[in-house]
């Protein structure tokens, strides 16, 4: 029959114990984490750590993790005995289906790696040890020595955004020079870290301002190049390039977000705002932040005899859709013909043979705002 319990060191300060049928009543009614309902003693033969659970987290219905105030002995036998419900525990536990045996942590190290302190006792003493104290005590220091080698080893682990404590992660921010002053969880420090160079290479480019949105909000964006001074173009390179001071018209572009058509929460409009200044070129303003319906996907142009049919795929908040279109590449819905109440498919006619067409699809909600606009689809007549 199988045991009730069953312990694993999982780490040198973590014991991970699974239940044969899940806690009753679900883990914490059982009283499964508390603390006290949990007891942990070194086994015969030698001596062996002394530890206590500081805390216990569930993991499922009948699998808890028990956090150590210690590192037990590596390698040494452990018992763990589970309070019963009979003195006050956890309820379904009985006598005598609430022990389990495990042994401590044992931690990889270099294969050739093999001594203890005993291998610097003189022999002399060691013939003398009658009553073994000497061997108890250098086996207290081997423990030590064990913990200690354990933690030298790991200590690249640091440096390791896959496996480093979370106050590592912010000195590695800190070294990269984060320039996103949110807060971020734990997880969302990982993944910044393994975007964050990718990040800066994308500064001062449409592209970087849109990933670096996508990357902290998980919303799509459309950047409307609005008006620009002669010879300023967003993500290219200004140097060598003379400009003369005084009156004129700033560069400006607008955001519009993906937030289906509703409003802007304060902290998304505070995050695209530090986003985009920390992003955008130095002289560019962003003058209009708008929330806007997701773009249409998929939009295909197809040539034909005289025209040119369109196919995309609906965004499903939208009222209607609106089709744009210009003789050149780089369509917007700022310098683009445009054609509303078009549905999928559409056929623009006529298209004078050898006649090229670039074109995009926008949303329209209820108040005829225009949201983010699809993918730009080009076909030349025939």
């Amino acid at each position: 029959m199988a045991a009730e319990f069953t312990a694993v060191a999982q780490d040198k300060e973590c014991i991970r114990v699974t239940k044969l049928t899940p806690f009753s009543g679900g883990v914490e009614a059982s009283g499964a984490l508390i603390v006290s309902n949990w007891t942990i003693t070194g086994q015969a033969p030698g001596p062996t750590a002394a530890v206590a659970v500081e805390s216990v987290v569930e993991i499922s219905p009948s699998i808890v993790d028990l956090v150590l105030t210690d590192s037990p002995s590596f390698s040494k036998l452990y018992l763990l005995t589970v309070k019963p419900a009979a003195s006050g525990g956890i309820t379904g536990v009985v006598v005598p289906d609430n022990t389990a045996a495990f042994i401590g942590f044992i931690p990889i190290q270099p294969a050739e790696r093999a001594f203890s302190v005993a291998d610097f006792i003189p022999q002399v003493n060691k013939r003398e040890d009658d009553s073994n104290d000497l061997s108890a005590f250098t086996a207290v220091l081997d423990d030590v020595l064990e913990v200690l080698l354990c933690l030298v080893d790991r200590w690249t682990d640091i440096l390791d955004l896959d496996i480093a404590t979370e106050n590592y992660l912010d000195v590695m921010l800190d070294d990269f020079a984060n320039p996103f002053a949110f807060d971020l969880s734990e997880l969302d420090k990982r993944r910044l870290l393994s975007v964050l160079i990718e990040i800066y290479k994308q500064k001062g480019t449409k592209e970087g301002i849109r990933n670096a949105i996508r990357f902290f909000l998980a919303k799509d964006s459309e950047i409307l190049e609005v008006c620009a001074q002669a010879g300023n173009q967003l993500g290219i390179s200004q140097l060598d390039l003379d400009f003369i001071l005084g009156g004129g018209t700033p560069y400006d572009f607008w955001v519009k977000l993906d937030t289906g058509g509703v409003a802007l929460t304060v902290t998304e409009t505070d995050r695209v705002t530090q986003i985009v200044d920390l992003m955008k070129p130095g002289h560019t303003h962003m003058t209009r932040l708008l929330p806007a319906l997701a773009a249409p996907t998929d939009l295909v142009a197809v040539d034909s005899v005289g025209d040119i049919t369109l196919t995309w795929t609906d965004t499903p908040a939208a009222t209607s859709h609106k089709l744009y279109r210009r003789t050149t590449t780089g369509v917007t819905v700022l310098n683009g013909g445009g054609v509303a109440g078009v549905t999928s498919p559409h056929i623009d006619t006529p298209v004078p043979a050898g006649d090229s067409r670039f074109y995009i699809v926008v949303a329209v909600d209820g108040s005829g705002n225009e949201g983010i606009a699809s993918n730009e689809a080009t076909a030349t007549a025939t």
